[in-house]
């Protein structure tokens, strides 16, 4: 065979083979690729972030309106507003029982605060009076008032109002004696809430 018969069927059969190299690549399965991360929405819908450490909303009141406390709620508003009423009662109750012939009342102007219009017009014109009686020289006289049990005797949550009985241990010492004498009084106090805040509408101490 000549030389260029041998270059001829070298080529040939160098063809045949690339042409069965890549016939069999094709014909070979190839491997899936991998789906892209597709944030499928419901039919009709948007797209929905994935649901995690989310928590589900309440649900809305139809009607738009604010639901009412649960009676658990309402018992513990009850129950400060209770708190405040005796806690008022008895801080007023010890001040306005405490007082001595040389001040200058200030256990009634102090608590002013304290006293709702009406009360105040009480206290000023007790102080008048009570001043015009008093002599210039007036024996010495000192009372210091403890409250010991105040208790509610009569309250309206909706009327705004409360009366609160307060059971007092008061001590008197008068004139140039050291002698004390101890002694125990209620006093009578009639709360009224003005402006969201409750004050003393009247005091009055029992015999």
């Amino acid at each position: 065979m000549s030389r260029g018969a041998k270059i001829i069927l070298l080529v040939f059969v160098a063809v045949l083979i690339i042409a069965t190299i890549l016939l069999l690549a094709f014909r070979l399965p190839r491997g899936a690729a991998p789906e892209a991360a597709v944030n499928r929405a419901p039919v009709g819908g948007l797209p929905q972030a994935p649901a995690v450490g989310r928590t589900a909303p309440a649900a809305a009141n139809v009607n738009g309106a604010v639901s009412a406390p649960s009676p658990a709620v309402q018992a513990s508003e009850a129950e400060r507003t209770r708190a405040e009423i005796l806690r008022l009662s008895t801080q007023f109750a010890e001040r306005f029982g405490s007082y001595s012939s040389q001040g200058n009342f200030e256990n009634i102007t102090d608590l002013e605060p304290l006293q709702t219009d009406s009360m105040k017009a009480w206290a000023d014109q007790y102080i008048v009076r009570a001043r015009a009686s008093r002599g210039e020289n007036p024996e010495y006289i000192g009372v210091t008032t403890r409250a010991v049990s105040p208790r509610i005797t009569d309250f309206s949550e909706s009327a705004g109002t409360a009366t609160v009985r307060v059971s007092t241990q008061r001590e008197e010492v008068s004139g140039t004696s050291a002698a004390r004498r101890v002694y125990y009084q209620d006093i009578v106090l009639d709360l009224r809430r003005v402006g969201g805040v409750w004050l003393v509408d009247a005091a009055a101490w029992q015999s």
